[in-house]
């Protein structure tokens, strides 16, 4: 990511927990974190190579397991202020396409998954009466999509969703919830989507070229709005939804196809 991050000197020694922060936007953000002063653990299925946080092994579609990698970062680290639920996978098919069983794989990770961490992260915030900060990663394709992300854009479209009904119940206890919702990204998501077409570095161009940014976007700048909402420079924003798509959801012509997003 190009340019200097903010100091937000209200995050250091916060306790933060994420998903997906193996690779990508939740790589990137626990990094970020981690530059903050922050104490980062991340919640994945799989090992963040070379990190300088810990992962704590863990399916985000199994509730018991989501309650007890909490409950186990509570007792390492005295509580729990942020949560960033990122984890979550795409899905290339259409509705005609996608038999009932895959479209509730999807849910199952992008939805339930993201369901279980925000719900028992914000339940343990309220019990110990923190005033904490829940980032959810949802997606444009939650208002608008294409026919070949069907599952997908169902997902997101709930993952919003949850993040404005947890907002409201929140409020009056002083946790905040938004949602972040990226374009197309440079993530090893996108990148595998582009070695598909034969020329993955002319379709990273072609691909950003129809946005009005004419890029992709980077894992660090998607890390960098999730930062913002979790700090106390946000202290008024709640039930919101910030944008970093590199304006392509204002842009009247057409959309591509692919997107995005978390690596998890």
């Amino acid at each position: 990511m190009a340019g200097s991050l903010p100091v937000y000197p209200d995050l250091r020694g916060r306790v933060v927990v994420l998903s997906g922060g193996s690779t990508g936007i939740g790589r990137a953000a626990a990094e970020q974190f981690l530059a903050q002063g922050c104490r980062v653990v991340n919640i994945d299925v799989a090992e963040a190579d070379g990190a300088e946080f810990p992962t704590i092994r863990c399916d985000v579609r199994d509730e018991h397991a989501v309650m007890d990698a909490l409950d186990q970062v509570i007792a390492e680290h005295g509580g729990l202020d942020v949560v960033f639920a990122n984890a979550g996978i795409t899905w290339a098919k259409t509705v005609s396409e996608t038999s009932t069983a895959e479209l509730e794989g999807v849910l199952a990770v992008n939805l339930v998954g993201v369901y279980n961490l925000v719900r028992h992260g914000y339940l343990r915030m309220r019990a110990r009466d923190i005033r904490g900060s829940i980032v959810l990663t949802a997606s444009p394709h939650a208002w608008r999509t294409t026919a070949d992300l069907s599952a997908y854009a169902i997902s997101k479209a709930g993952v919003l969703a949850l993040s404005n009904a947890l907002a409201i119940e929140g409020g009056p206890h002083g946790i905040r919830v938004n949602a972040v919702s990226p374009g197309a990204v440079d993530t090893p998501i996108l990148r595998r989507e582009a070695q598909t077409t034969g020329d993955e570095e002319g379709a990273l161009r072609r691909w950003g070229a129809v946005r009005p940014a004419g890029r992709v976007g980077l894992p660090g700048e998607i890390a960098a709005a999730a930062l913002f909402l979790a700090s106390d420079a946000a202290s008024f924003v709640t039930g919101s939804n910030m944008v970093v798509d590199g304006g392509m959801s204002a842009y009247l012509g057409g959309a591509m196809s692919v997107t995005e997003e978390e690596a998890s």
